[in-house]
């Protein structure tokens, strides 16, 4: 069963005189591959006289590109958003049969592809002691994550 919400948020900044507002980026429209089906999304801005292009970042992820060709005294935004929240089980998916028990290998066509999110550019003495706790035990990938999550809990 669905639970409809209304989710509403709003800025506004009012300046003490016109003042020429650079190009501004909102980030503040679901995105297409979410799971949680929307059912309406409204975007209002001020000054009303103002261009936007709605462009996609590398990741699907919807942005607002706002101009604004003249000064204004006020600017302002407000979103609204409904949709609908449904349970979603997270253990549902599909493991590759390489995959099912931690630890594991990536395929090299995979490692490649995956190159930039497998490379650790961060250290620190945390970190590290974090990353060894996990060790190398052979266990269900299922249970692994499981476990890291509570961990990071």
């Amino acid at each position: 069963m669905a639970i409809r919400v209304a989710i509403q948020h709003a800025t506004e900044y009012n300046f003490d005189r016109p003042i020429a507002l650079s190009p501004h980026i909102l980030r503040l429209r679901p995105a297409v591959h979410s799971r949680t089906p929307i059912h309406s999304y409204t975007l209002q801005i001020e000054p009303a006289n103002h261009f936007i292009n709605w462009q996609q970042d590398a990741f699907g992820n919807f942005l607002a590109r706002l101009v604004f060709p003249e000064k204004t005294r006020k600017f302002s935004f407000k979103v609204e958003v409904i949709a609908d929240l449904t349970a979603i089980n997270p253990f549902d998916f599909f493991v590759e049969e390489y995959a099912e028990k931690f630890p594991f290998d990536y395929q090299e066509q995979l490692k490649t592809d995956l190159g930039p999110y497998l490379e650790v550019t961060e250290s620190g003495p945390l970190l590290t002691e974090w990353v060894a706790a996990i060790g190398d035990k052979k266990q269900s990938i299922n249970d692994f994550l499981v476990a890291q999550n509570q961990r990071l809990q």
